[in-house]
């Protein structure tokens, strides 16, 4: 299933209204929803971490599972990213897929993640992509799938950033190239 909602309940888990139409288990995509000063996604030790020094209200929204949970409905081959960060004060999303070595499916799970869910980003003030690798990544910045999905972001205000094994960064980093 592919959530039809996700708008809605961001918005619910924002005002903190009840939103009881969930389709897709309420609550089993949502890994967090707070204020706390780190907002971490990890997976085999392959680490994304927000500094929210503002102490902005974030949510954390599983992708792989979650928010796109493989059925019959769900068409084969679908690729997602594995976190969806949302930042409440400034409307800015993190796109985040933790990754073992092949970065061009990473590629491709980011750009995927960003047209299924289109209609959503419109109202995003800033959409990133963020990519932690496994192992590092020479001369990425020249290779063409990065350069698309750069360009891509920055239809949204945002950029693609890639860097091994662990990437902290805060509100002024974001937009930043590293």
């Amino acid at each position: 299933m592919i959530c039809s909602s996700l708008d809605s309940c961001i918005h619910s888990y924002k005002t903190g209204e009840s939103f009881e139409t969930c389709k897709n288990e309420r609550g089993k995509c949502v890994i967090s929803c707070d204020r706390r000063s780190n907002v971490k996604c990890e997976e085999n030790k392959m680490v994304y971490q927000y500094e929210n020094e503002e102490q902005s209200k974030v949510i954390v929204l599983k992708m792989d599972g979650g928010i796109i949970k493989e059925d019959a409905s769900v068409p084969s081959g679908t690729k997602k990213c594995d976190f969806l960060v949302y930042i409440y004060n400034s409307k800015t999303v993190i796109l985040t897929e933790l990754k073992g070595e092949d970065i061009s499916t990473a590629f491709q799970q980011i750009d995927s993640s960003l047209k299924l869910f289109e209609s959503f980003y419109k109202d995003a003030e800033h959409v990133y992509g963020r990519i932690i690798p496994s192992c590092s990544q020479p001369k990425l910045y020249v290779n063409p799938s990065f350069v698309k999905l750069n360009e891509k972001l920055k239809k949204y205000k945002g950029n693609l950033k890639v860097k091994s094994r662990f990437l902290s960064e805060n509100s002024r980093d974001l937009a930043k190239a590293l």
